[in-house]
């Protein structure tokens, strides 16, 4: 922690801040222009200072971050260096690892413009191509940080895919993954989350977040992997063409995810917004309660979306 940069700020912690706010890092200062909450605690936007270049700063809350600065078995700084080699275009860079005095360890990263979960506020759901292309790219850099690097990230959500404005409407815009920092850490234990009377995670072992966590995840002595990955892709791909997600409201959502009743509710809504009979078949096998019978790989997966097997997309 010592050998950490320092962040300035006017606030008690990062999660006080608000959008105007001053964040003064080591090189740079952001004017804060949103906030959301990510894998990692806090994930604050902002506007680089006199400049259009943005950024996305993820903060460890400080409880944890008491955890990780004391615990040597704990390697929050060494999984965020992870983090800073997986360089792809679809892969939001890790710029900095900053130190907060009431935040802990602190990921600075650039090059976004939002989140994907700023796009389905504004616009409620997306067009068929629109999710396309986030998909696929995400997929692509998911894919990029297993096979080249062996890590999974155990979080994937519109709020952790970001988009650089690159064009006129969200067709035309660049997609990556971000909010890496304990991926891996998050596989290390041998066990699955378990689980109160309704069905709610209790413990922090592949903590996630519980819309978009795999059935398995709540099964003990069931590791996470790339199936867990995929499982969440596919229920980001469903909530961004139908603006939600398939759960009753009053029921509790880990007893729906853990008892497959989810899945019925997915297939209606895909009906419901007539999605096109080849892409309602790779959501529906990319969210398969059963582990076994999900699609299997990141090339099997990007296989079953390429480009000339949707046609109506790109006519």
């Amino acid at each position: 922690m010592s050998t950490l940069r320092e962040i300035k700020i006017d606030k008690p912690s990062l999660r006080d801040l608000e959008i105007g706010d001053a964040l003064v890092l080591p090189r740079r200062s952001y004017l804060v222009t949103g906030m959301a909450s990510g894998g990692m605690g806090t994930v604050i936007f902002g506007k680089l200072d006199r400049s259009k270049e943005n950024g996305s700063i993820s903060a460890l809350p400080n409880p944890i971050a008491l955890k990780f600065s004391h615990d040597p078995a704990c390697f929050v700084e060494s999984e965020l260096s992870k983090w800073a080699l997986l360089s792809h275009e679809r892969i939001n860079p890790l710029c900095e690892i900053l130190a907060s005095e009431n935040d802990g360890l602190v990921a600075a990263s650039l090059q976004c413009s939002g989140s994907v979960r700023d796009l389905l506020s504004r616009h409620g759901r997306l067009s068929e191509r629109c999710a396309y292309s986030i998909v696929r790219s995400c997929a692509e850099g998911l894919a990029f940080a297993e096979e080249e690097h062996d890590i999974h990230h155990l979080d994937v959500k519109p709020d952790n895919l970001l988009f650089q404005e690159a064009g006129k409407s969200p067709e035309e815009f660049r997609y990556s993954v971000t909010d890496w920092g304990i991926s891996s850490e998050k596989t290390r234990g041998s066990e699955a989350t378990e689980c109160d009377s309704e069905g709610n995670p209790l413990s922090a072992n592949n903590a996630g977040t519980l819309p978009y966590m795999a059935p398995e995840r709540f099964i003990p002595g069931t590791p996470s992997s790339r199936e867990s990955d995929i499982y969440g892709l596919g229920m980001t791909w469903l909530e961004l063409l139908t603006g939600t997600l398939p759960f009753i409201p009053g029921r509790s959502l880990g007893r729906q995810i853990a008892d497959s009743s989810y899945f019925a509710v997915a297939d209606a809504h895909m009906k419901q917004f007539r999605l096109s009979r080849r892409m309602a078949n790779a959501i529906r096998k990319s969210i398969h309660p059963e582990k076994n019978l999900r699609t299997g790989s990141w090339k099997e997966f990007l296989d079953e979306i390429r480009p000339g097997l949707i046609k109506r997309l790109f006519t």
